[in-house]
């Protein structure tokens, strides 16, 4: 039987590379990828240890699951640049570097900051 939500998935990650995505170098050490993402530009609220919420300063880019190739999962570090400006790859409030968009890790979501 075919996995309904799978295909789906993977129909809408082909759509929104074809429609509502740039095409940027991803840069770790001296190897780049291009990469077909997609700005998102979250609101964070952190809750720190004392109730306090902080925002974060950060923007996500959605792109698909294996678009990194032989590099593997993003790292701490790594740069993104598109159109001009380059983002460097952060950890984000207990959530790692990325957070899967679907359960069949189709496509990604990869936390920045803006550095240029």
């Amino acid at each position: 039987m075919t996995d309904m939500l799978k295909d789906g998935m993977t129909w809408l990650n082909a759509k929104r590379e074809a429609h509502l995505s740039t095409d940027g170098t991803y840069t770790r050490g001296e190897t780049d990828v291009t990469v077909a993402a997609t700005l998102v530009d979250p609101e964070y609220d952190i809750a720190e240890e004392a109730d306090v919420v902080v925002g974060a300063d950060a923007v996500d880019f959605i792109m698909a699951g294996d678009a990194l190739g032989a590099l593997g999962d993003p790292v701490r570090g790594d740069g993104f640049t598109i159109g001009g400006v380059v983002y460097e790859v952060m950890e984000l409030g207990g959530q790692g570097v990325r957070v899967w968009s679907d359960a069949h890790q189709t496509m990604m979501r990869v936390h920045m900051k803006q550095v240029t």
